[in-house]
């Protein structure tokens, strides 16, 4: 599974959302028309990327990072991840 299917999910189970992860395309603003996140939604995400991935998130690029489910995949990576 690809890494940005492993986040889809893990942000959806995160949030506890009703909408499949497969219908977020990679490229989907996570804030604003997206899906809407917000201030609390972010570090709920942040807290489950640092549990699953070991890459932590600095809050002043939490925005940027978060962006879309592909700047996440790029920072994990970029963060030398180890999945837990």
């Amino acid at each position: 599974m690809r890494l940005e299917d492993r986040l889809k999910e893990l942000i959806t189970k995160a949030l506890r959302m009703d909408r499949a992860p497969e219908s977020i395309a990679d490229d989907l603003p996570l804030f604003g028309g997206g899906l809407g996140l917000d201030s609390i939604d972010t570090l709920e995400v942040c807290v489950h990327i640092e549990k699953q991935y070991g890459a932590v998130v600095p809050g002043d690029k939490a925005q940027e990072v978060l962006r879309d489910v592909s700047s996440i995949a790029r920072f994990v990576v970029a963060s030398g991840w180890v999945e837990r």
